[in-house]
C-alpha cells in the first residue's frame, strides 16, 4: 500500500511539472498583448432526480492588468443555467443557455447554448475528457464553437481536497471573420467546506488567436458552490 502511494505522489509530481513547465514556457511569450483577469463564480447545484442535475452560475469578469496597466475595471457579468444527465457512472451529456451583458458600451451582450458530453475510463481514473460545442449569438452575427477538453483530478492529502490539472483547445468559427484558435491551460484547488459547500480557486493561461495574432491572458478565478 505505501508503495503504491508513493509511486501515485511520483505520477502526481511529474504531471504538475509538465503543467508548470507549459505555463511558464507560454508566460516567457507573453511580454506584449497581455490581459490579466479576476473572474470569481458564485454557484447553486441541485439534484432534479437519480440521474438529472442543475446548476446555476453567476459570474463576473473584471480586468486587472490591461494596457500595460494594474487596474481593477468590470468587463462583463453572466448568469449560466446547465441541466446535466448521467448517462452511467463514468459518462454525462449536458445542455445549459448563458446570458452575457457587458458592461463596455462598444461591446455586444451575447445569449449562449451549449451542449458537452463528458467521460472517463472507469470510475477510479483520475483521466477526464470533455467535448463541448457552443453557440454564440450576438445581436450582429452567430459565433460556433468546438472546445475539447483533457485533464486530471487528483484526490489530495495535503493543501486541499481535489487538484485539477486540464488543458483545452478551441475552435471558434463564423461566417464573417477567419477561424479562431485558443489554448487553455488550467490548474484549480478544490476544498470541501461544511453544509456541502465547495470552494475552487484557480488560475488560467489562455493562448488567443495563435495562429494569426496572438493574445495572451491570465485568469485568477475563484468559486464558491453550494450543493442542495
Amino acid at each position: 500500500m505505501l508503495d503504491v502511494r508513493m509511486n501515485r505522489t511520483k505520477k502526481i509530481k511529474r504531471i504538475i511539472l509538465v503543467f508548470a513547465a507549459l505555463f511558464l514556457n507560454k508566460l516567457s511569450f507573453s511580454q506584449s498583448n497581455l490581459k490579466g483577469y479576476l473572474m470569481p463564480t458564485l454557484s447553486v447545484a441541485y439534484p432534479i432526480n437519480k440521474k438529472i442535475s442543475q446548476k446555476i452560475d453567476l459570474e463576473s469578469r473584471n480586468f486587472t492588468y490591461l494596457n500595460n496597466e494594474y487596474q481593477l475595471k468590470a468587463k462583463h457579468l453572466e448568469i449560466l443555467n446547465s441541466t446535466k444527465l448521467r448517462l452511467s457512472e463514468t459518462k454525462s451529456a449536458a445542455i445549459g443557455v448563458r446570458y452575457r451583458v457587458e458592461l463596455d458600451k462598444n461591446s455586444e451582450n451575447e445569449f449562449r447554448l451549449h451542449q458537452q458530453y463528458e467521460w472517463q475510463k472507469n470510475k477510479a481514473s483520475i483521466f477526464q475528457q470533455r467535448l463541448r460545442m457552443e453557440e454564440r449569438i450576438y445581436r450582429s452575427q452567430t459565433k460556433f464553437r468546438l472546445r475539447y477538453k483533457s485533464g486530471f483530478a487528483f484526490d489530495m492529502e495535503s493543501f486541499c481536497d481535489v487538484l485539477n490539472l486540464s488543458n483545452e483547445l478551441m475552435v471558434e468559427l463564423t461566417k464573417y471573420a477567419r477561424s479562431d484558435y485558443e489554448e487553455r491551460l488550467l490548474a484549480e484547488a478544490e476544498w470541501e467546506l461544511k453544509d456541502k459547500t465547495k470552494l475552487a480557486v484557480g488560475t488560467q493561461y489562455r493562448l488567443s488567436d495563435f495562429t494569426h495574432k496572438p493574445s495572451h491572458n491570465i485568469f485568477i478565478t475563484a468559486g464558491l458552490t453550494f450543493n442542495l
